[in-house]
Parts: structure tokens; sequence; C-alpha cells
């Protein structure tokens, strides 16, 4: 019996590692590990430059690895206007006015309604969108090292949201300086037609 817990003593801190991360894995549906969940969120945003794959990532990978039920992701217009990208766990029936979601946006107050944690995401100072976050499990709570963590989460989402804007308006002015210059062409083509004939 001593031999056995002997052996159970030494093995168990080996073992509990795998098996925890197992039983996240395929017991608790989690899609990635915590302890490295930074570097797979920034691996994946840095990878894709497109809004749907930075929306895929935080909503059904990061946010529901750190077990968060309830989330929406906004992002500011040129006026300053939020968008709303994704909303997750709340009912498409409740939805935030845009005034309080400015104000959030510039300076978190006290949250209300569904909203648990209020993340502004801010570049150079300047508001870019805003991250909500709300049911949390198991205790509804969010810890100091969990609001840290997500902190560090919403700069990075900050920064692959303001990416993803500027990548879409060079998307944008690349297609309308092709059409410029088809258009041009076009008339060049009609003109040398109808000088020749």
């Amino acid at each position: 019996v001593v031999l056995a817990a002997a052996l159970v003593a030494i093995v168990t801190p080996s073992l509990f590692p795998p098996v925890q991360r197992w039983i996240e894995r395929h017991l608790l549906g989690l899609p990635w590990n915590r302890d490295h969940l930074l570097e797979g969120y920034l691996a994946q945003i840095v990878a894709s430059a497109d809004l749907s794959s930075l929306i895929h990532a935080l909503r059904d990978q990061i946010l529901p690895s750190l077990l968060v039920r309830q989330s929406a992701l906004y992002q500011l217009n040129e006026a300053h206007a939020p968008e709303l990208l994704y909303q997750q766990g709340v009912p498409n029936d409740v939805q935030l006015d845009p005034q309080t979601l400015n104000e959030w946006s510039r300076q978190p107050t006290e949250p209300r309604g569904w909203v648990r944690l209020i993340l502004p995401l801010t570049l150079g100072g300047e508001p870019v969108g805003l991250l909500l976050l709300g049911a949390h499990d198991p205790d509804e709570v969010y810890t100091a090292s969990e609001r840290a963590l997500l902190r560090t989460l919403a700069d990075q989402t900050a920064i692959a949201l303001a990416h993803a804007r500027r990548t879409e308006q060079l998307r944008l002015l690349f297609q309308s300086n092709i059409e410029r210059h088809e258009a041009e062409r076009a008339a060049l083509a009609r003109d040398l037609h109808d000088d020749i004939l």
C-alpha cells in the first residue's frame, strides 16, 4: 500500500497536465489551451487580414476557451458610430443604444443589462471599437488575472480591427483605380475606333 501510494504521488504531478488538457478539449469542448491562447490568437489574426477571420477566432475559439458565453464586438466607423460585427449568446432583440456604446468606447462606466465587462478597443489613444462580455462560467465573475488577459486580447483585437479596416479601404481604392483605368482604356479604344472609321 505504501509503495502504491508513493507511486501515485510520483506519477500524479506528471500526468495531471495532459489529463486536464484532454478533459478541457474533449469533455468540456474548449478549443484552445489557456497557456497558448495569446500566441494562437496572435498567429491567427496576423495570418489573415479580413474581418471574418478575426470574428471567427474571437467568437468561436478564444472566448469559448475562456468560458465566456455572451459577447459582442463593435467597430466604430469614420463618423465614430458603433457598428455591430457580431453578437453571441445574447438575444437578437436585445440591443444597446448607440449613445451608451459611444460613451463606453471612450470611458467605460458601470456595465448594465447583460454586459459584465466593457473592453474599449483603442489604437494610439483613439477608439476603434468595443468588446462587450457578459455571462462567464462558472461563477459570472471576471477575476483580476482574467481581466488582464482579456485586456491584452482586446489590445490585439484593436490592432487587428484597424488592420482589417485599412486592408478593406486599400482593396476598395485599388478596385476603384482599376475601374477608372478600364474606363479610360474603353474611352480611348472608342476614340481610336471612331477616328479610324
